[in-house]
């Protein structure tokens, strides 16, 4: 007696690792440092050019003509030190079960927020 057992990826791989970071979220914001969770707003990501980057309008809620800029590699995910609207943000985080995990911290002059981020569908 034979037997075939076919194997399938155990993800949902499509050949370009932003593929799973693409498109609209909701976004809930925790202040690490103040203790205080913020409202939920919404958050777009979007592919930049045909390597590794991202970009994430309406990020830490500054409104939608704010961006950050991230690079992405397989579920990973780094924000490298930018400037979004005046505030200094860098962090990174990961994809898991259908979320995005960001920690970060966003500096404004001496002022600085360490926040722990969830980007759910």
């Amino acid at each position: 007696m034979l037997a075939f057992t076919a194997c399938t990826p155990d993800d949902d791989s499509t050949g370009d690792d932003r593929d799973k970071f693409t498109g609209s979220w909701t976004c809930r914001d925790s202040n690490i440092t103040t203790g205080v969770t913020d409202p939920l707003y919404s958050v777009n990501i979007s592919k930049v050019g045909i390597d590794d980057t991202i970009m994430i309008s309406n990020f830490y809620n500054l409104g939608g003509s704010t961006f950050v800029k991230a690079v992405v590699s397989g579920t990973s995910v780094v924000i490298p030190n930018q400037y979004d609207d005046s505030y200094l943000i860098n962090g990174s985080g990961i994809y898991s079960n259908s979320e995005v995990k960001l920690n970060y911290s966003a500096s404004l002059g001496s002022s600085m927020n360490n926040i722990s981020a969830k980007y759910s569908r």
